[in-house]
């Protein structure tokens, strides 16, 4: 290797290290150096690139696109930079051009960087898809907790909203601009604000809370029975957070509430049944012995009363039933139990008696 060459070779060597096709261009657009990238991807020899102009090398609607841009940096001096699709190898390129000046400062030729950009286009594309999807999950989201029946809402660790659902919003009937200012515990009557108070500080120390059930207030004072849960969110660089989700079972604890009523009362009359008797004689009889007092039980049934049932129809024997009842309740104490057996077959439970002449003046009462 000759020491006038060295330089030269050195800078050849740098510049065919670079990931890029390399070129530059005279006055005349004719090529007069490539880097050995150039060459590699184009597989031609370098023997059929010097020299040559790109009508000599590509298809002439191809060449004449270079060209144009090339006569742009010859004419402004200017750099241009801009990206290529090759649908011959489906490839994508990012092209600067810059203009080689002389110490007067008059263009000489062009530079040519050419980057294969391919992988990074298909990362950019797989990023708009994923940023696509990702936005389409969150409409979908929006959807689900704006539609959904349950409350949602989002607080900060003072029970401060940070967001409710339409749901919530619609039954406290708050309109959304005032949710900065308003506070779950505004929502509670006071024996349920104790109870929250004591969840939002049990799940802030990481106990986990079960379903809960609590009272909120309507802004007509009434009251709505919800059921659900708190969870306490904590993200790095993040505010923590609590999500809230939770139901109104109101009608379905009112169910609840008469179907256990008409398990133990009959449906006529509205007492206590049979089931309920035997589980209030058993309560008053161990009550008796603890205390030292007496119980009385009573039987009674109405006279004739088929007789009304088959001469004025089930309606009135029915009517008649419910003011037996009604009279038998408000002649014994409160202490005491009436209870219907089935028909017209009534008994009464004497509670907390002294004597036996408490029963006689019970009786005469009836």
């Amino acid at each position: 290797m000759e020491e006038k060459n060295y330089p030269f070779i050195m800078i050849e060597h740098i510049i065919d290290s670079i990931p890029a096709q390399i070129y530059f261009k005279n006055t005349e657009l004719r090529y007069i150096w490539v880097n050995e990238r150039y060459l590699q991807y184009k597989r031609i020899s370098r023997e059929q690139v010097i020299g040559k102009t790109d009508y000599d090398i590509y298809p002439e609607e191809q060449a004449s696109n270079i060209v144009k841009e090339d006569r742009k940096v010859l004419e402004t001096g200017f750099e241009v930079f801009y990206e290529h699709y090759s649908e011959g190898t489906d490839r994508y390129f990012a092209i600067r051009k810059t203009a080689i000046k002389g110490e007067s400062g008059e263009v000489s030729g062009i530079l040519a960087v050419v980057f294969d950009i391919t992988e990074e286009k298909r990362i950019a594309k797989q990023l708009e898809l994923a940023n696509q999807e990702l936005e389409e999950s969150r409409e979908r989201f929006r959807d689900i907790l704006e539609n959904a029946n349950d409350f949602i809402i989002s607080m900060a660790e003072d029970g401060g909203i940070l967001y409710a659902n339409k749901s919530f919003l619609n039954t406290m009937r708050i309109p959304e601009v005032e949710i900065p200012k308003r506070n779950i515990f505004d929502f509670l009557p006071a024996d349920s604000r104790e109870q929250v108070y004591m969840i939002f500080d049990s799940i802030k120390k990481g106990i986990k809370i079960g379903h809960s059930e609590f009272n909120v207030l309507l802004p007509d004072g009434r009251r709505l029975v919800v059921e659900g849960s708190f969870t306490y969110r904590k993200f790095i660089g993040k505010a923590p957070y609590i999500l809230g989700i939770f139901r109104d079972v109101t009608q379905r604890k009112l169910d609840e509430e008469k179907i256990r009523f008409l398990a133990y009362h009959d449906i006529l009359t509205g007492l206590p049944n049979r089931l309920l008797f035997f589980d209030r004689i058993n309560l008053e009889i161990n009550r008796a012995i603890r205390n030292g007092t007496l119980v009385a039980v009573m039987i009674m049934d109405l006279d004739k009363f088929k007789m009304v049932n088959d001469t004025f129809g089930h309606n009135v024997g029915d009517e008649l039933l419910k003011e037996v009842s009604n009279r038998v309740k408000g002649v014994v104490r409160k202490i005491d139990t009436v209870a219907r057996l089935g028909g017209d077959e009534f008994v009464i439970i004497l509670s907390e008696l002294k004597n036996n002449s408490d029963v006689d003046e019970i009786a005469e009462r009836i």
